[in-house]
C-alpha cells in the first residue's frame, strides 16, 4: 500500500487501484483483514459510515494477473471465500436502515454472491446424470431441465459476450473466461461450504511470477468432472440406441458441453 498526498493537503491511501483517505479508513478500525478480501469489506464499512466513492474512468495504476493456472487457482481461492465470508453480513444488511443505498446493497450483493456459481454448475451437472444413469426425475423435468440450461448457457454467452467480445474484439477471450469459470467450480463450491461452517482462511498472496505446473493431484477434481461428463455422455448414446427417449441425446450434448469446457484444464495447466 503506498501513500501520497493531494492538492489539498489530505493525506491519502492507494491501495488495490483505490484512493481512499487516510481519516476516512482509520474512523472505521483501519483495513479489515479478518477477511482475506479486505479491500472490499473495508469498502462495505466506508459506505455504512455514510463515507461516497466516485469511479474515476482513466488506468492510473497496473496490475499482475495470474501466469499460470496454479497462481489463477491460489486467486480465485482468496477471492471467492473473501467474498461468500461477506455475502451473509450483506444479507443482512439489506434489511438494515444503514447509510447503504438500495443500489449499493443490491451492488454488494451481486458481488458477493457471483462465486456461488461453483454450486449452480454443480446442480447443473447432477441434474442430467441422474437422469441419464438412473432414470431419476426430479422436480425438473428433463424437458424443462433442457430449456433452463439451453437458456443459462446463450444467456452465460451473451453476458460475456457484451462485456469481453466487445473490448477484445475476439471470441477466444470469451471461451477462455467460460472454461475458466467451470474448471474453477470445486474451488467456488469449497468456499461456499466454508462461508456455511464460517470456517476463516488465512491471507495467502497469489504468485506473481509463478511457473509452478500443478501435478495430477493438484487438479484431481477436474479430472474428476472429465471422467464423470464423459461417462455421462457417452452413456446417454448408450441409453438412447438401447430403445431409450432423445431426451437422452438431449442431456448427454449438455455432458458433452461440460466436458469440452473440463478438458480446458490441461490447456491452462502448462
Amino acid at each position: 500500500m503506498a501513500s501520497f498526498f493531494c492538492r489539498s493537503g489530505k493525506l491519502l491511501s492507494l491501495y488495490r487501484g483505490g484512493c481512499h483517505r487516510t481519516d476516512a479508513v482509520r474512523s472505521v478500525g483501519g483495513f479489515d483483514e479478518n477477511n482475506v478480501t479486505e479491500d472490499l469489506a473495508t469498502s462495505i464499512k466506508l459506505h455504512e459510515k455514510g463515507y461516497k466513492t466516485v469511479y474515476y474512468s482513466r488506468p492510473l495504476a497496473l496490475g499482475e494477473a495470474p501466469q499460470t493456472l496454479n497462481s489463477y487457482f491460489i486467486q480465485q481461492s482468496r477471492w471467492s471465500q473473501g467474498s461468500l465470508g461477506i455475502f451473509f453480513k450483506v444479507i443482512k444488511l439489506l434489511f438494515k436502515r444503514k447509510m447503504l443505498g438500495m443500489r449499493q446493497k443490491l451492488g454488494y450483493l451481486v458481488t458477493t454472491s457471483w462465486y456461488f456459481v461453483g454450486l449452480v454448475n454443480l446442480m447443473m451437472l447432477i441434474f442430467p446424470l441422474l437422469f441419464i444413469f438412473f432414470n431419476v426425475v426430479s422436480i425438473v423435468t428433463p424437458a424443462f431441465y433442457i430449456f433452463i440450461f439451453a437458456f443459462y448457457i446463450l444467456f452465460e454467452f451473451v453476458a460475456f459476450s457484451v462485456t469481453i467480445v466487445s473490448i477484445q474484439k475476439s471470441i477466444v477471450p470469451l471461451l477462455r473466461n467460460i472454461s475458466l469459470t467451470f474448471i474453477s467450480s470445486p474451488i467456488f463450491v469449497k468456499s461456499a461450504f466454508y462461508a456455511l461452517i464460517g470456517k476463516r482462511t488465512s491471507f495467502k498472496v497469489t504468485p506473481k511470477e509463478d511457473s509452478t505446473k500443478l501435478p495430477l493431484r493438484g487438479i484431481w477434481a477436474q479430472v474428476l468432472l472429465i471422467f464423470i461428463t464423459g461417462s455421462g455422455a457417452a452413456y446417454s448414446v448408450i441409453r438412447y440406441t438401447s430403445g431409450g427417449t432423445v431426451q437422452y441425446l438431449y442431456n448427454g450434448m449438455f455432458m458433452l458441453y461440460f466436458f469440452i469446457l473440463s478438458l480446458s484444464v490441461f490447456y491452462f495447466n502448462k
